[in-house]
């Protein structure tokens, strides 16, 4: 017993051996992890424009993306990936209704609300995010970092924003779902310091527990209120949709993974810094593959952004070499020398 012990915590800690790896290439971390969030998350969202013109049930399809995330967790801990570590599952409900809010709240919210409204909506998480961390976290920005989120916004809300229309409850939805989406991304970092976890370990009890409270979501987003031309249990599979869809949930294994370890090694804001980088490329990405149009304000809009993205990441860059230099040891000076030996005598 005490060696499958040594043996599992051998290799509960090839996480960490991995990033220490890529440290000692002078790769940082935390921009792999942004770049297969990234990579990720504009993929699947190509994909899944393909699945959605066929396969019109999006609760159903998160569903299956969840099952398939913990198909795939199951598989990382079988090879020694990370360790199953013990969780309180009642400490984990906040995050998991948090996470259900989030995904019932969008979908009202893009039932309700135009799409310049809703774009409006995800765009004003940011700053959300950046006033909950001050209010209850006590966190501060600084007036440079501050600036560079406000360009990034305006780009993106140029970029992104063209019928601006609004309605009471579309709004009540649309507020609400800010609110809850802002607490699911902070507390998706919190909780894995809190509970001394790793991105993988904490998603390990989430996903099934959101999985189930998708399910029972199912027959209010796609049978009630999906207005399809056909309902759920009357869809014709066929070869073509079937390996969509399973791209699809392969890209979500990845698009969940790197969430929380994206937010786990850096912080929600820097998150959502990201998620407007990748709005931007599947802007790119409808051009390219798509054919679609990109209007001068749309363009304008995408080089704003990016502007406010590239300074943010300089900011950040700057704040990373500061810390270095404050946990760095002071220099050895002949003082401090002569005193080292004498004490050692």
């Amino acid at each position: 017993v005490a060696a499958g012990r040594s043996k599992l915590h051998i290799m509960s800690q090839s996480q960490k051996a991995l990033e220490g790896r890529l440290a000692s290439c002078n790769l940082d971390v935390s921009l792999i992890y942004m770049l297969g969030n990234i990579l990720s998350s504009v993929s699947i969202v190509l994909v899944n424009k393909f699945v959605l013109r066929e396969f019109h049930f999006g609760t159903t399809l998160t569903f299956f993306h969840f099952v398939v995330t913990f198909i795939g967790l199951l598989i990382c801990a079988s090879f020694g990936l990370f360790e199953v570590k013990k969780i309180p599952i009642v400490r984990l409900l906040p995050l998991c209704f948090s996470f259900l809010g989030f995904v019932v709240l969008n979908n009202l919210s893009i039932q309700y609300n135009s799409v310049g409204f809703y774009q409006t909506m995800k765009i004003s998480i940011t700053p959300t995010v950046c006033f909950i961390e001050f209010v209850f976290r006590g966190k501060k920005f600084s007036n440079k970092v501050k600036a560079s989120l406000a360009v990034v916004c305006l780009g993106i809300g140029l970029a992104t924003v063209n019928d601006f229309r609004m309605n009471a409850v579309g709004a009540v939805y649309g507020v609400t779902s800010v609110i809850v989406t802002s607490f699911y991304q902070i507390w998706s970092g919190s909780y894995q310091h809190e509970l001394g976890v790793n991105a993988m370990q904490l998603l390990f009890y989430q996903v099934p527990i959101s999985m189930f409270l998708i399910l029972v979501t199912i027959p209010i987003f796609d049978v009630w209120l999906n207005k399809a031309a056909i309902p759920l249990w009357d869809f014709e599979w066929n070869v073509n949709i079937v390996l969509l869809i399973f791209t699809s949930c392969a890209l979500s294994f990845f698009v969940n993974v790197t969430i929380f370890l994206v937010i786990g090694r850096t912080s929600a804001v820097t998150y959502n810094v990201a998620s407007h980088f990748k709005t931007i490329s599947v802007l790119a990405g409808g051009v390219i593959f798509f054919g679609d149009s990109l209007a001068p304000r749309t363009f304008v809009g995408i080089c704003i952004c990016l502007g406010g993205i590239f300074y943010y990441s300089y900011l950040k860059l700057q704040e990373q070499k500061e810390q270095k230099k404050k946990s760095a040891p002071l220099p050895l000076t002949p003082e401090s020398q002569a005193a080292g030996g004498s004490s050692r005598v």
